[in-house]
């Protein structure tokens, strides 16, 4: 994928409602240069995939195959485009979340299922807002040693980036315990929406990632929020249904590649976002 085709990649995208912009694929680009894929057929665009490479675990984004070219292989070629890219450095578990009709597709190949989650989303109105300490840079080495033991692999440069950007940095939240990050959610804007997550928190004090959640809501006002909650999270679900959160579609967690990676999935409360893990 390049510059050049980022318009044709919303065009696609929002035949599936998917919410997309030519920045949020510039930004997805930037993250991983190499390895977000055009599918082409006799020199046509058909169809696309995006990455997001962690070292031990690779992450498969967005896959999509153009209407008119499907049934036809193309989105088994871009699954296994985007396989041998996460593989060469040295990823040995790849996952992604797979729609639920879809799930059937990725089984095909080798993938199996692990967690839902639940997409919700909503147009923010006033939010109570909530005291907690912003994220500074130098809570970054903390959160991303958190993320790592909730998702199973490191993503500092994926926190960094959403961190960088100023725009993000009013979602950013910490929670502490003698100085020790417990912890945290970040969320990332663009334009009229935005994408609330990863939040981290330990199981046993549900009721202070609602905290953290609702901090970072309260920055949220006239935006669309996107965000996908663990069902291993009842509390924090009925706390987005309270504040208007609408069931978008559910979503199946899914692996190639041995094992689920041994995390504390408990505590992974939000997902960063489906393309990213």
């Amino acid at each position: 994928m390049e510059g050049q085709d980022f318009d044709y990649a919303v065009r696609l995208t929002d035949m599936a409602e998917w919410d997309f912009t030519a920045r949020d694929f510039a930004w997805m680009k930037s993250l991983e240069p190499d390895g977000c894929f055009i599918a082409l057929v006799d020199s046509r665009r058909a169809g696309l995939a995006t990455t997001a490479s962690y070292g031990d675990i690779g992450w498969m984004g967005n896959v999509i195959v153009d209407p008119r070219y499907r049934a036809q292989g193309v989105g088994s070629e871009l699954v296994q485009a985007a396989i041998e890219y996460l593989r060469a450095p040295g990823a040995r578990r790849i996952g992604l979340y797979s729609y639920m009709e879809t799930a059937p597709f990725y089984e095909r190949l080798g993938f199996t299922g692990d967690i839902k989650f639940i997409r919700l989303s909503a147009d923010i109105g006033e939010v109570r807002r909530v005291e907690l300490p912003r994220m500074t840079p130098e809570h970054l080495p903390e959160a991303a040693a958190l993320d790592e033991a909730c998702f199973g692999a490191r993503r500092d440069r994926l926190l960094q980036a959403i961190y960088r950007d100023e725009s993000n940095r009013s979602l950013c939240y910490v929670a502490t315990d003698l100085d020790r990050l417990i912890g945290f959610v970040m969320g990332r804007a663009t334009g009229l929406s935005a994408e609330v997550g990863p939040l981290i928190y330990p199981p046993e004090a549900e009721e202070k990632a609602e905290e953290l959640l609702t901090a970072a809501l309260g920055s949220l006002s006239g935006k669309r929020v996107h965000l996908g909650v663990s069902q291993r999270s009842p509390g924090l679900y009925r706390r987005l249904r309270a504040n208007g959160l609408r069931v978008g579609f559910r979503v199946l967690r899914m692996w190639l590649g041995g094992e689920s990676p041994k995390a504390e999935e408990a505590s992974y409360r939000l997902m960063e976002s489906l393309e990213r893990g």
